[in-house]
């Protein structure tokens, strides 16, 4: 792909990701063409323009005076081309007039990431060589125990080369060899599917990287013939890109069913994968709006029945747990509501981060494809509200929520006890940062200090545009290492990492 084409993948995204969409604004339109505007007060009349049963109406606060110039234009622009509507000049005129006269003059400016780390990771790229033609889009990676060796390897999603490959470590190092050929693979999850003890691998394919429509999303298996072999079978299609599926029993009948994601374009949703006798399968919405992210599986409530929790970003920006009844029938509970559609958000991980025996929610939001097109050299907007946050489960479906840390373009948190003193402490990734400033961490630690106070550390500047993280024992010393990976698909392009090994030293020693 060229940059031409990458920077035309970026902006079309970016309208996607954060701002209103066609359909939204299709069922938002008045037809005022040819009436006076109606004597409505001016926060009435931007929600009816600006809002609407798609996406709550945007923060004017989550951008500067004059970004939301740009910004009315590029929405503009979305209703032309996707919708086919257009508002007359004075009323485009008015909603500018009302998130300016809203917005603060400039976005407050983070201080500087934290400095280095007592804890040293030492990096190492692994794998293949990032090519001069095409720099990495590493879309997802997971550690895993793929040959049921005891030693642990990385599985990673390749969104540039539709590749899904394994890297494993040998005699002679780490060696990356391609499994299958997946249409821009973003997520991969083991699982013996037909419990002939093997281990499968299902794919969630976004089809495309170029946002569209089209029905290009698939739900792939890739089957074990337990000789190194795998062959691809693909249980969903004609759905829009689909971005994360996971697999459990979510109906207790003895097999395994699939949760999915579909980020889609305009259109998508949470859904599930019910497997039927005979090993076909039957595919039901949950949910049906874009922006899917992630769908991981838990048992939320303390019921004994599996849950899904799933992260809509697009318009709506919200985190849903849909409750399982153990029969195949689910109930919607909302756990957190940005409250608006340029909150970023990018990812989460179901995990018990407290120890106290229920399922809390890690969250990240970073996301900053919606304005990529206005900033140069950086080429997108730093938002300030970006970071890592706590989602704790009181009981009873009540979470509070805990803002860890402010961190520009924070794209992944995972949970793990990095230091090796019994509590869980949270790694993360940065996608978009400024990149100019060398004080700027791209991967940072967050140390538990027993309980649930978090001290963030920096662990490196290169590579930038760390997108995905996985922690695990990749050397067998006991020691919880980072393996990480980049997506290059803005600028600046001078700190390119493809597939980084964070060894786990242990705490440095003192002078």
């Amino acid at each position: 792909m060229t940059f031409a084409a990458r920077a035309a993948w970026v902006i079309g995204f970016g309208l996607a990701c954060g701002l209103a969409t066609g359909s939204a604004l299709v069922r938002a339109q008045t037809d005022t063409a040819s009436e006076a505007v109606a004597p409505e007060s001016p926060d009435e009349f931007v929600a009816k323009r600006c809002g609407t049963s798609c996406h709550e109406m945007p923060d004017p606060t989550m951008l500067s005076k004059d970004q939301w110039s740009k910004a009315i234009e590029l929405m503009k622009g979305v209703m032309m081309e996707f919708g086919g509507v257009e508002y007359p000049p004075q009323e485009m005129q008015r909603v500018l007039i009302y998130y300016r006269s809203r917005s603060l003059e400039r976005l407050p400016k983070l201080p500087p990431d934290p400095g280095p780390s007592r804890i040293r990771f030492d990096p190492e790229a692994i794998g293949l060589a990032p090519s001069a033609q095409r720099p990495p889009t590493i879309a997802n990676i997971e550690i895993v125990d793929l040959d049921r060796d005891g030693i642990n390897d990385i599985l990673l999603c390749d969104a540039e080369t539709d590749q899904v490959n394994w890297i494993r470590h040998t005699d002679a190092g780490w060696r990356e060899t391609e499994i299958a050929r997946v249409a821009a693979p973003a997520h991969a999850a083991l699982v013996d599917h037909n419990g002939d003890g093997h281990q499968d691998i299902v794919v969630a394919s976004l089809g495309t990287l170029f946002p569209n429509n089209d029905p290009v999303g698939k739900v792939v298996l890739l089957i074990n013939d337990g000789e190194g072999g795998f062959t691809p079978r693909t249980i969903l299609e004609d759905v829009g890109r689909v971005a994360d599926v996971q697999p459990a029993d979510l109906d207790s009948d003895g097999d395994i069913d699939y949760a999915v994601a579909v980020f889609g374009h305009l259109k998508g949703g949470i859904g599930w994968l019910r497997q039927e006798e005979g090993g076909s399968y039957t595919y039901s919405w949950l949910y049906e709006l874009p922006g899917g992210i992630h769908v991981p599986i838990a048992d939320v409530n303390l019921d004994g029945n599996l849950d899904i929790v799933g992260l809509v970003a697009q318009a709506r920006e919200e985190v849903i747990a849909f409750l399982g009844d153990g029969q195949g029938g689910f109930t919607q509970e909302y756990i957190f509501q940005a409250g608006t559609p340029m909150y970023g958000s990018s990812g989460i991980q179901v995990v018990d981060l407290d120890r106290d025996g229920d399922a809390d929610v890690l969250y990240t939001n970073g996301d900053s494809f919606d304005m990529v097109p206005q900033r140069v050299p950086a080429g997108f907007l730093l938002r300030p509200h970006h970071g890592v946050r706590w989602l704790e489960n009181q009981g009873g479906m009540r979470f509070e929520r805990h803002e860890l840390l402010s961190l520009y373009g924070a794209f992944s948190a995972k949970a793990g006890d990095i230091d090796r003193d019994g509590d869980l402490d949270i790694l993360t990734v940065s996608m978009f940062n400024d990149w100019t400033d060398p004080r700027r961490q791209s991967i940072l630690w967050l140390e538990n200090d027993g309980r649930e106070r978090f001290s963030a550390h920096g662990l490196g500047s290169a590579p930038s545009h760390l997108v995905t993280a996985a922690l695990g024992d990749l050397d067998g010393d006991g020691r919880v290492d980072a393996v990480t990976g980049g997506m290059h698909v803005i600028p600046p392009f001078d700190r390119i990492g493809r597939v980084t090994l964070w060894r786990n030293l242990g705490q440095a020693e003192v002078p």
